[in-house]
């Protein structure tokens, strides 16, 4: 299939993935629907990156290289039009990363309690990677074609989360993930998966065409589930949703399967 904008770790990460989203649909730079060419990023790459404080992988992603302890003390903004990607270690990239004008965005907060400002991403497609502990403690907002938000740390993502685009998918994978309100305004879906115990501590809020909310850890979706849009389906497990479920949808299934 398409390469995966989300997948992989930073070497892996090249400037033909930033044409494709988490599904292989999205990436397309083309407002009038017609197939991506490809596009070489090298030059954009070499004329805007190091300026911006990156350096040129392969095929033109501009590479923010925070990997190493307590790195990346200074506001990351990854230059226009170009695939982005930012590695970030342990307590790294403490200040905002901006890659809003970006063609792609990858940011990988691997590091326990890195990524601890704001996030925000847009382009094609935006892959946002939560998996240190205490990871990611601020606002994360995705105005991307195709998000991609991933909270498997332990107690990371404690801050409001927001997406829009078309389409968005945000996991609260692990023990005290997404301590606060999950709001999804992507046009196309809306999949907010909370399988961990504690996770998804706030409101979840969706309002796409097609929207899948999945709770099934303990006390999982402690506040209200709110779905409006043309569908939405929900599944509750025992001792889940305590705030209940306000389902305004077209269509609203209450014992939909998690997948």
């Amino acid at each position: 299939g398409d390469p995966d904008v989300f997948a992989g770790d930073a070497t892996s990460f090249d400037a033909g993935d930033a044409l494709s989203s988490a599904d292989g649909d999205a990436g397309s730079s083309d407002a009038q629907g017609e197939p991506d060419t490809f596009v070489d990023y090298g030059p954009l790459c070499a004329a805007e990156c190091a300026d911006a404080g990156g350096a040129c992988l392969d095929g033109g992603v501009c590479y923010f290289d925070c990997t190493a302890d307590n790195d990346c003390t200074d506001a990351i903004k990854c230059p226009p039009n170009v695939p982005c990607l930012v590695a970030c270690g342990y307590q790294s990239c403490s200040n905002t990363i901006d890659c809003t004008s970006s063609s792609a965005c990858k940011v990988d907060c691997k590091g326990d309690l890195s990524c601890g400002n704001k996030i925000h991403c847009g382009g094609s497609g935006c892959g946002i990677d939560c998996s240190g502990y205490g990871a990611c403690d601020d606002d994360i907002t995705c105005d991307a074609g195709s998000c991609d938000i991933e909270c498997d740390g332990g107690s990371s993502c404690t801050h409001p989360i927001a997406c829009s685009g078309q389409k968005c998918t945000v996991g609260c994978l692990t023990y005290g993930a997404c301590g606060d309100d999950v709001t999804c305004k992507a046009a196309q879906s809306c999949n907010v998966e909370c399988p961990a115990d504690t996770a998804c501590a706030g409101k979840v809020t969706t309002t796409a065409a097609a929207s899948h909310v999945c709770c099934t850890g303990f006390d999982a979706c402690h506040g209200t589930v709110a779905c409006s849009g043309g569908s939405c389906a929900t599944y509750c497990k025992q001792n889940a949703c305590n705030g209940g479920v306000d389902c305004t949808a077209t269509t609203c299934d209450d014992a939909a399967t998690c997948p």
